[in-house]
């Protein structure tokens, strides 16, 4: 799926604007940006057209072979690396690895598709009855699962 330029953010928190005629507007605060280029693929090479982007420091735990992949960027280790593609080669131009990319890429009062994935919850499986390897591990009491002494 072809897109236009991209960034990579993380959601901060909700608040409220209020409008001129004093009515509130709730709005999520998202953290968009900056954002480091790490790679440029192109269609003749890599048969399509995208941006690789890096978001976010990582300080510790970070693989040996991810570390090597940085190191060899000449960039800090990122949290998140995603692809973002884009819809012609011409786009392409103006990108260089290791180049920050930041909001001011977008114009004032320009529309933008955000896109967000839910994280998993632990416990939306069933909760936590529904863990253990025996139902005597489960939440409930019941006499006949006691263990005897």
């Amino acid at each position: 799926m072809a897109r236009k330029e991209g960034l990579i953010g993380r959601k901060v928190g909700m608040t409220q604007v209020f409008g001129d005629d004093g009515s509130h507007v709730p709005v999520t605060v998202i953290e968009a940006g900056p954002c480091t280029v790490l790679a440029v693929r192109t269609k003749d090479r890599h048969g399509y057209d995208a941006l690789q982007l890096g978001f976010g420091a990582k300080k510790k735990n970070v693989s040996k072979p991810a570390a090597g992949v940085f190191k060899k960027l000449n960039v800090a280790p990122m949290r998140v690396v995603r692809e973002v593609r884009l819809e012609k080669t011409e786009r392409l131009q103006g990108y260089e690895v290791g180049q920050a990319l930041t909001v001011e890429m977008f114009e004032p009062g320009e529309l933008v598709d955000v896109v967000g994935h839910k994280d998993p919850k632990p416990y939306s499986s069933g909760g936590p009855g529904r863990f253990g390897p025996t139902p005597a591990a489960r939440s409930g009491r019941c006499a006949r699962w006691r263990t005897r002494r």
